[in-house]
């Protein structure tokens, strides 16, 4: 069900809100995050995060394909099915059936068996991958407020907790794992995100997953100009 209209907030540059519906552009980085931008502009921010995370997915399908067009090849486990292989020899028809080859998990598990991506970014995927499926299957994880400096030198802290006037940095974690193990952690810095202090928590993490996606597609095309690597080992993939 959509929530009811929200105050904006900025982030990425981008100022999003109802009030700025019909007259802020949209970001330029694909239908899918046009469309997940739309969605939260429309008080739906359920849709906004299961859309923001399949444009993800779609990107990632692409990266895989043009992995294998370059010779790469790898093995990649699936669940309750056969594992299936990916490479230079995997026919172009079957390269555009992954949709109905890999899951979610499966496509990010198979783009890290590549060796293309550092596993920070891995973890990041896996990060919009949780929040796409809480979003349209339950319920979306407790988010915390989280200080970004933490730890502080004590004396810094003793300083701190004498002025009333202190702002803290604005931050949030939340688990990012099916089984709990995870956690992510949201500098808003980091992101060039405005406060989401007026915000309800279900449109916060709208906002929270359309940055990471963003900045996720970002780092995957400053690292499309790499060498492909052969996988040493089968590692077992994170999450």
């Amino acid at each position: 069900m959509c929530a009811p209209a929200t105050p904006g907030v900025c982030f990425s540059g981008v100022w999003v809100g109802p009030a700025k519906a019909r007259t802020t552009k949209a970001p330029a980085d694909g239908a899918g995050a046009e469309a997940a931008y739309h969605s939260y502009l429309g008080a739906c921010p359920r849709a906004s995060i299961i859309v923001a995370g399949e444009a993800l997915l779609r990107t990632i399908y692409d990266c895989i394909i043009q992995l294998c067009a370059s010779g790469a090849n790898v093995t990649v486990s699936r669940n309750r099915r056969a594992a299936i292989s990916l490479g230079d020899a995997t026919p172009a028809d079957a390269r555009w059936r992954l949709t109905d080859e890999l899951t979610f998990y499966e496509a990010i598990q198979a783009l890290q068996k590549f060796g293309v991506y550092p596993n920070d970014l891995i973890n990041h995927m896996l990060v919009v991958q949780c929040l796409r499926n809480c979003a349209a299957h339950g319920d979306l994880p407790l988010l915390d407020d989280w200080d970004p400096d933490d730890p502080r030198p004590l004396g810094e802290l003793m300083e701190i907790l004498q002025d009333r006037t202190y702002d803290f940095p604005e931050g949030y974690s939340f688990i990012s794992s099916k089984d709990g193990s995870k956690q992510f952690k949201f500098d808003l810095r980091k992101y060039k995100c405005g406060s989401l202090k007026p915000l309800q928590p279900d449109d916060r993490f709208a906002v929270i997953q359309q940055a990471v996606v963003l900045d996720v597609i970002a780092r995957i095309t400053k690292v499309r100009g790499t060498v492909v690597k052969q996988p040493e080992s089968d590692e077992t993939p994170i999450g």
